[in-house]
C-alpha cells in the first residue's frame, strides 16, 4: 500500500502535532499561541539534550518510515500489521514524556 510509505515519514510529526493541538483546544488555549508542549520539547524538559531528544524523534521516525516503506512489498493483511505498527511506534513515542524518568540537570 504506497500511502502508507508516503505518510510513514510524516506520522511522528502530525501525530504530534495533531495530539498537542487537540489538548490545547479542550484546556481552553489559543492554539495558535507559542508554548513548549511538543513531545521533544516535554523531553527536554525532564532535563534530557536537545541532541538526545531530536535522536528519539529521529529513530521513532525512521521506524514509521521503514514501516511504510515495508508497505510496498505486502498485501492488504500484510500493511494493516505494519499500519498497527507504525501506530504503536506514535503512541511509544507520545507516551516518552510520561514514561522516562526525570534527569539531573
Amino acid at each position: 500500500m504506497p500511502f502508507l510509505a508516503t505518510i510513514g515519514p510524516m506520522v511522528i510529526y502530525f501525530g504530534d502535532v495533531g495530539v498537542t493541538l487537540v489538548k490545547r483546544v479542550r484546556a481552553g488555549h489559543k492554539w495558535d499561541e507559542p508554548h513548549k508542549e511538543h513531545v521533544y520539547q516535554r523531553i527536554q524538559q525532564l532535563g534530557y539534550s536537545h541532541v538526545w531528544a531530536s535522536g528519539i524523534t529521529a529513530l521513532c521516525t525512521l521506524l514509521t518510515s521503514l514501516l511504510g516503506l515495508a508497505s510496498i512489498f505486502t498485501g492488504l493483511f500484510g500493511s494493516l500489521a505494519l499500519l498497527a505498527g507504525g501506530l504503536a511506534v506514535l503512541l511509544f513515542y507520545l507516551a516518552l514524556p510520561r514514561i522516562l524518568p526525570p534527569r539531573g540537570r
